[in-house]
């Protein structure tokens, strides 16, 4: 296939209906493909890197290689109710951490603080200006309860930035 697939009901279809989703991924952050996969229960097979471990925490798979992928598929093959079931877990954590109206009130409150100087951008230890913003967390599913809603984004991170000067 040239080109790839963009028909977005297709591509739903795509990652509800695989074994799995490979993400190969190596820079950025939220990762929008990363988030559909978990979004329709893709057992994911992530590359290691901060960035992916952050948002699948523990129900992804995780290889640092091409051969330390082998395994990863034969597993999900060998067992595809376990398979499913880490795809679900994927599901539920997206669903508590990436709430897209809470997503978007945090960055209109970082915004209202950033403009009236109450929160201060985020620097290194060594003084220079971190290049993205601090990541916007939602409580992990690992501690959801069923009925409870999810927390509203705080940016706490950012207002805990001392300035360096």
């Amino acid at each position: 296939m040239i080109g790839g697939v963009w028909d977005q009901d297709q591509l739903n279809s795509l990652y509800a209906g695989s074994a799995s989703y490979l993400h190969g991924h190596s820079v950025g952050g939220t990762n929008p493909s990363l988030l559909r996969a978990m979004g329709a229960s893709a057992t994911t097979l992530a590359l290691d890197v901060n960035f992916n471990r952050d948002v699948l925490g523990d129900t992804g798979l995780y290889f640092g290689d091409a051969e330390a992928l082998v395994p990863l598929l034969e597993r999900v093959e060998a067992d595809p109710v376990q398979a499913r079931e880490l795809g679900a877990l994927a599901r539920v954590r997206a669903s508590w951490r990436y709430v897209w109206d809470d997503v978007t009130l945090g960055y209109e409150q970082l915004c209202r603080d950033l403009a009236t100087g109450r929160a201060r951008r985020p620097v290194t230890a060594s003084g220079r200006p971190v290049a993205a913003p601090a990541v916007i967390d939602l409580r992990d599913a690992a501690t959801a309860q069923p009925g409870v809603e999810p927390a509203r984004l705080a940016v706490e991170p950012i207002a805990r930035v001392t300035d360096p000067a």
